[in-house]
């Protein structure tokens, strides 16, 4: 069996984490703001408004608890990538130590 790395989403602001969390793992928060995605995560049946219990069927598959997690924080920030990039292409990934430089040259 492969492993892999863990799916985490971190939501920054001026170098600082507002709140991150793992996909599938979204009752495990951090971040200065750990429940600040929390409505978001609530409204998409991600989790329960108790911010724990997770809210989707038992049995789902881990693509689709990531399929849903990935799709309402898409919606809440307006972000998309069209599918045409998405087939069969591999997406850049990037680890950052410290606070990046994010001028645009």
């Amino acid at each position: 069996m492969a492993e892999h790395p863990p799916a985490l989403l971190d939501y920054a602001r001026d170098g600082a984490v507002l709140c991150g969390f793992g996909l599938a793992e979204e009752r495990w928060r951090w971040g200065s703001e750990p429940d600040l995605l929390l409505p978001v995560l609530v409204a998409a049946g991600v989790l329960h408004p108790d911010g724990i219990t997770r809210a989707a069927p038992p049995g789902e598959p881990l693509s689709d608890a990531h399929r849903r997690t990935l799709g309402a924080v898409e919606r809440h920030f307006g972000l998309s990538l069209p599918q045409a990039v998405l087939d069969g292409a591999r997406l850049p990934v990037y680890a950052v130590r410290g606070t990046p430089d994010l001028v645009l040259r």
